[in-house]
Parts: structure tokens; sequence; C-alpha cells
């Protein structure tokens, strides 16, 4: 499957069996925004895309993502899940070289 930005899946965002985006979210079956998970600088966002570190999101999910205090309490949610997944299969150390921050409460 193609994605918009990257031909590399979400870490934990399961594809849908019609390739229909849903948001991840609020789980609405609608056009969505690619949405960086290590966000920030370009060099963070090319992570993103090439660590599976995205998912969807509808327009309204997204814009209360980035414009309130629980949508920025929710993405640290976000990362902090992305980092459980990796090191699933990955070890901290090599999490800490590539993101240089932990997100996982332990």
């Amino acid at each position: 499957m193609k994605y918009r930005r990257t031909d590399v899946p979400s870490l934990i965002q399961n594809d849908h069996e019609d390739g229909e985006e849903v948001c991840f979210k609020c789980k609405k079956r609608i056009h969505c925004d690619f949405h960086h998970i290590m966000n920030g600088s370009k060099h963070l966002k090319y992570i993103s895309e090439n660590l599976g570190a995205w998912v969807w999101l509808c327009p309204e999910c997204h814009r209360w993502l980035h414009g309130t205090g629980e949508g920025a309490q929710y993405q640290r949610t976000l990362k902090a899940l992305v980092q459980e997944r990796y090191e699933e299969d990955h070890s901290r150390k090599e999490w800490m070289a590539m993101i240089h921050k932990n997100y996982r409460e332990e």
C-alpha cells in the first residue's frame, strides 16, 4: 500500500481492510490528514515517516491535537505508544540515538 508520504505503515495504526483512511482518535471514516507523531523539525518529520511514527487524523481531531492542551497531552501519549511499539523490536539505546528523548514512563 502506498501512503501519502511514505511506503512505511504506521507502527500503531493498522490499515483498514478496504484501504480507507480512518481517524486514529475518533474512528471516523473520512478524508484524513497524515499526522507526524514525531513532529517539529523537518528532520523529525523525516524520521517519523521512515519509522512509521504517523497516524491518520480527521481534520477536526488534527486541529484539536495541535490547538489544545488536551491535544498536546494526547500527542505525548502517541509518542509513548510509538516508542513502546518500536522497542518491541529494537532497544531503548537505538530509540535514544534517533529521537534523543524518552516518552515512556516506567
